[in-house]
């Protein structure tokens, strides 16, 4: 089953169609007129906003509070560490011995993904 826009057609007199086209030129006309003068007005914000805005200025805004912030990290951090070294020094810490990855006993005998087989017979004779 299709939609069948065959069924219809235009009857009429010449005059008719030729007013009913006229007609739609018209609209479209005004249509495409309505959308173009919509989309100049928004460009026209769009650039009038661009000429004020001051890259410059927003730039070293930013960096100033980048450097703000990173200043007062920076005494977190120190007043932090000082913190933990009176705390450490209270407590008469012990230092616990620190973490290290596993490393399995035949660890010499696993050969790089480079090295050739020749040396790996030598390697795993040491």
């Amino acid at each position: 089953m299709t939609v069948g826009f065959g069924d219809l057609y235009p009857n009429g007199t010449v005059q008719y169609m030729s007013i009913s086209i006229v007609f739609i030129f018209i609209g479209l006309v005004l249509t495409t007129l309505a959308v173009d003068v919509s989309g100049s007005v928004c460009i026209d914000k769009i650039h009038s906003l661009g000429r004020g805005f001051d890259a410059m200025k927003v730039l070293k805004a930013l960096k100033e509070n980048v450097r703000q912030k990173s200043e007062e990290a920076a005494r977190k951090g120190a007043e932090l560490r000082q913190k933990n070294k009176q705390q450490q020094q209270q407590k008469n810490f012990v230092d616990l011995p620190r973490w290290f990855a596993y490393v399995p006993k035949d660890a010499l005998t696993i050969p790089y993904i480079d090295e050739s087989a020749r040396t790996t017979s030598t390697r795993t004779s040491l």
